[in-house]
C-alpha cells in the first residue's frame, strides 16, 4: 500500500505538496518546483503514469543469413534508442527467415541452448530496448514458430504460434501451448503471431490475462495476387481484434519482393507495420513497400483525465483539495 506524505516546499507562500511512498519508505516521484509548479522529468511522467515508448519495424525479408538479419536488427534497435524506445517488435521468423521447407528449417532453426543463439544473446546484450522477434525454433526434435522477449541480452520469455496454416505450416511446426503474458514499466503485453490475429480467442486470450497491448509479428511475403488482395484487409483484422478487446495494436511485417523461385513464382510483400489505438484507429504507419520503423507512445494506466489533475496536484493542494487519486 501507499503512503502519502508531505513536503515542504519554500516556494514564497511555504505551501506544502504531496508525495507518495512504497512500503519501504522510498519516494515514487522525482519533481522539482517552479513558478508555483511541481514539474516532473518525461522519464518519471511515463513512468508514473504508466506509458511506454513503442517501436515497429517494417524490414526487408532476409531468408538463410541470420547474421545479415541480427545485423539489420541491432540497426534497427539503435535508432530505437535514439528515439527513446521501451519495446521494439520485428517480424514473425525474422532473425531465421521464414522458409517452409523442412531442410531449411533443419539448417537454420534455433535452438535456445544452443552456442550459436548464446552468441546472439551476447550480440544484443547492450542493447536497451526490450527486442521482440521472430524466428524458427527448435526444441526437443520439434520445430515452432516462436517469437522471443529478449532484455539485455536475456531471453525473458517466449511466446509459440497457437494457430498454424494448414497445411503449409503444420506439416513443419508444432503448436504452442498458451498466451504468455509479458510486463514492460508496469504495462502488460501478449502476442500473436501473424495467422493468430484471424482467431478472435487468440487476442481474446491476451486480454483475458489483463493486457493491455498486443503485438503481431507477421510475414507475409506471399504470391502476388494475394498480396493483392490481402493488403488492405491486414489492417481490417486488426481493427476487428481491438474492437473485441480494447487492446492497443501493435504490427510488424517485411515488405519489398522476393524473386521468382524454380517454380517460377515471385512474391511480394506490401506489410502493413501500423499502431492502431484501442478505438481501433491507425495512429502510426510505415508506408507499404517502404522499410522503416514507427514509434508511438501507449499510455494505458491512467485516464487523460487523471493526467490533466496530475499536473495541476500542486494547485489542488493549495486550493485543499484531497490528492489521494493520484496514487490509485
Amino acid at each position: 500500500m501507499e503512503k502519502r506524505i508531505s513536503s515542504h516546499v519554500d516556494g514564497g507562500g511555504g505551501d506544502d505538496f504531496l508525495f507518495y511512498a512504497t512500503p519501504d519508505g522510498k519516494l515514487r516521484i522525482e519533481a522539482y518546483y517552479q513558478d508555483e509548479t511541481v514539474w516532473l522529468t518525461q522519464e518519471k511522467m511515463a513512468e508514473e503514469l504508466g506509458v511506454i515508448r513503442v517501436g515497429a519495424c517494417q524490414t526487408p525479408e532476409i531468408v538463410g543469413d541470420p547474421a545479415a538479419a541480427l545485423d539489420c536488427l541491432v540497426r534497427f534497435a539503435d535508432e530505437a534508442e535514439k528515439k527513446k524506445v521501451d519495446l521494439l517488435l520485428f517480424p514473425e521468423c525474422f532473425l531465421t527467415g521464414y522458409i517452409l521447407e523442412e531442410a531449411y528449417l533443419a539448417k537454420f532453426a534455433l535452438d535456445f541452448g544452443s552456442r550459436e543463439f548464446v552468441e546472439i544473446l551476447k550480440r544484443l546484450a547492450n542493447v536497451k530496448p526490450t527486442l521482440v522477434f521472430g524466428l524458427m525454433e527448435k526444441k526437443l526434435g520439434k520445430f515452432f514458430n516462436s517469437a522471443v522477449v529478449v532484455e539485455n541480452g536475456r531471453v525473458v520469455g517466449v511466446y509459440r504460434k497457437m494457430h498454424l496454416i494448414d497445411p503449409n505450416e503444420t506439416k513443419v511446426f508444432a503448436k504452442g501451448d498458451g498466451y504468455p503474458v509479458f510486463e514492460i514499466n508496469g504495462v502488460k503485453y501478449g502476442i500473436n503471431i501473424c495467422y493468430d490475429t484471424q482467431f478472435a480467442e487468440a487476442a481474446k486470450a491476451v486480454a483475458d490475462k489483463g493486457a493491455k497491448l498486443l503485438l503481431s509479428p507477421a510475414q507475409n511475403m506471399i504470391r502476388r495476387v494475394n498480396a493483392e488482395k490481402w493488403k488492405d484487409k491486414h489492417s481490417e483484422i486488426c481493427a476487428e481484434r481491438v474492437r473485441e478487446t480494447g487492446l492497443w495494436f501493435v504490427r510488424s511485417d517485411v515488405t519489398g519482393v522476393r524473386p521468382k523461385d524454380e517454380k517460377g513464382i515471385e512474391r511480394i510483400g506490401y506489410g502493413p507495420t501500423l499502431v492502431m489505438n484501442p478505438a481501433a484507429e491507425i495512429v502510426a504507419q510505415v508506408p507499404l513497400m517502404t522499410v522503416g520503423m514507427v514509434t508511438v507512445e501507449v499510455g494505458v494506466a491512467w485516464t487523460l483525465e487523471t493526467i490533466f489533475f496530475f499536473g495541476i496536484m500542486w494547485q489542488s493542494e493549495k486550493k485543499g483539495l484531497t490528492g489521494d487519486r493520484i496514487a490509485r
